[in-house]
Order: structure tokens, then C-alpha cells, then sequence
């Protein structure tokens, strides 16, 4: 089954389309092409920009795709193959977002455990239009506890220009 959704994900996510970096205990899955993917991987760190980035799909390719955590944004076609990969790969949605562009405003529906629902809605209402770098430091904070309690939030924040639908998530390796 894993290899039919990496044929999907193959498809639908062209080799320049993504890039991954390796930051601590996560792969960081960013859409190339887009100025909010851009910001994302500013949040994740200005020092991994230079040198260590890899082709997404490359190594989900090679099999050898095994990190803890994983964290992305792309756009939501991409997305969806993405994320059907890493549950076939035994790893679990902590939270996922819809990010919907419209009139100068992006609509951010988030989703999953409640802890970091409330953390990602706090940062997002305080960043506007650079809030794929706000998203990107929660996602990545360290210490902070996931429950199985889960929420779902609405919040607006100014949009500069970009694509109309955008997904982030968070999943996490089910233990063996």
C-alpha cells in the first residue's frame, strides 16, 4: 500500500516541488515556488537554509524516511498524498491547517491537539502577513506536551499575494 501512495505522492508532487530538511528530532517538508513557503522555512531556522536541503521526494523515494516528527506546508494538493504516505508509514496527524486566501486575508482552520491548536491560534494573531514563520516556530517548540484532547480554531491574519489553498501538519511516529 505505501508504495502505491508514494506513486501517488510521486505524481502529484513533482521532484522540484518540495524540499526537506533535517532539523533536530523532525523532517521539515516545504513547497517550493510560494513566498509563505519561503517564510515556513525561515521559522524553521536561518542557519539549516544554506547546504542542507534535500529533494522531498528523493528520499521518501529511497526509503529511507524514518524521523520522529514530521512538519510541512504545501499546497493542499501536494499535501494530501503526502500526509496518506506517512500514515501507511505508521505516523500519526497531531495537528493539521487549512490555510484559504481570499481578499487580502488568509482564513486559518486548525486542527488537532489542543495544546498546540491554542499555541499555533496565539502566535498566528500576533504575526500578520509573515504567520508561515510564527506557524513554523510553534510547530517546532520543543517541550511541549501533546494530549489526545483535540480543538479546532479559526483565525484570520493579512495575506501578501500567494496561492489561494495552503496545508500544514505535524505528525509523529506512532511507537512500535
Amino acid at each position: 500500500m505505501a508504495g502505491g501512495l508514494l506513486g501517488c505522492a510521486l505524481g502529484a508532487l513533482p521532484a522540484q516541488a518540495a524540499q526537506m530538511i533535517h532539523i533536530d528530532d523532525a523532517a521539515i517538508l516545504i513547497g517550493n515556488g510560494f513566498a509563505d513557503g519561503v517564510l515556513f522555512l525561515d521559522g524553521c531556522g536561518q542557519a539549516v537554509r544554506a547546504g542542507q536541503c534535500d529533494v522531498a521526494i528523493t528520499a521518501l523515494a529511497g526509503g529511507g524516511f524514518s524521523t520522529p516528527r514530521v512538519i510541512a506546508i504545501a499546497q493542499q494538493s501536494d499535501a494530501f498524498p503526502l500526509q496518506q504516505f506517512l500514515i501507511a508509514e505508521r505516523y500519526r496527524p497531531v495537528f493539521s491547517a487549512e490555510h484559504l486566501r481570499s481578499a487580502g486575508w488568509i482564513e486559518h482552520r486548525l486542527q488537532g491537539n489542543a495544546a498546540l491548536v491554542r499555541a499555533v491560534a496565539a502566535g498566528l494573531s500576533r504575526t500578520g502577513a509573515n504567520w508561515a514563520s510564527a506557524l513554523a516556530l510553534t510547530l517546532r517548540r520543543p517541550g511541549l506536551s501533546f494530549s489526545e484532547a483535540g480543538l479546532v480554531q479559526k483565525v484570520a491574519t493579512p495575506a501578501h499575494a500567494g496561492p489561494a489553498f495552503l496545508s500544514s501538519f505535524l505528525f509523529e511516529r506512532i511507537p512500535a
